[in-house]
């Protein structure tokens, strides 16, 4: 039986089969991706609370960052109901950007002073700056009092100063994304609404309690 005739004897409503190329499965429709994200959700690769939804979403929004699918979903997660970055990946999607002459990182000093430092030169615009996290800083946003910083202090700080560059200075790679290491310390803005002030009581007679009153007198 010749690959036509296959192909003619299966069901209408049987999925096209994927295609398979040299750098894995070529998602190349919304149907596609869906499924694929399905299969993801069945494996128990996502996370626990994932849906394949979920999984669709973080495909489109690596694609849109130029992740292959497999990269995208361990690149990316959901923080506080917001889609975040690894840190690693976010470095790597800078470096490999070819906006940057130079990045490195590291984590300097003691004390107050020990800080988490991003070292960067742009190519395009020529643009050098070192952008820091310090212990100091840690305490003042009353961060030392988590468990992540009381046990990966040094991590944590590098991760936060990976954020600050990424927010000043390399919003055009990575498009608005946080770090997931630091999207918990974030904390929501509750806007308060001022309550709107209520007129003055009207303080005037009552023409229809007064006709009651004055028919109780006379009665």
């Amino acid at each position: 039986m010749t690959e036509k005739q296959e192909i003619a004897k299966r069901p209408e409503n049987e999925p096209k089969p994927i295609a398979m190329g040299s750098a894995g499965l070529a998602l190349t429709s919304l149907d596609d991706a869906y499924r694929f994200a399905k299969f993801v959700v069945a494996s128990r690769l996502a996370p626990k609370d994932d849906t394949a939804e979920a999984v669709l979403i973080k495909l489109q929004a690596g694609a849109e960052l130029g992740f292959p699918p497999m990269r995208s979903l361990s690149a990316l997660v959901v923080v506080n109901g917001r889609l975040s970055i690894m840190g690693e990946a976010a470095l790597a999607l800078c470096r490999a950007s070819g906006k940057f002459r130079h990045i490195s990182v590291d984590c300097v000093g003691t004390g107050d002073a020990m800080a988490g430092t991003v070292a960067f030169v742009r190519a395009d615009t020529g643009e050098s700056d070192t952008v820091s996290f310090s212990v100091a800083d840690a305490k003042r946003a009353g961060l030392l009092t988590k468990d992540t910083y009381k046990l990966y202090l040094g991590d944590m700080l590098i991760w936060k100063a990976v954020s600050r560059f990424a927010k000043r200075y390399a919003s055009d790679v990575l498009m608005g994304l946080d770090a997931a290491e630091v999207m918990p310390d974030n904390r929501p803005v509750i806007v308060q609404h001022e309550q709107p002030a209520l007129p003055p009581a009207d303080e005037s007679d009552d023409p229809i309690f007064d006709e009651q009153e004055e028919s109780d007198v006379h009665a």
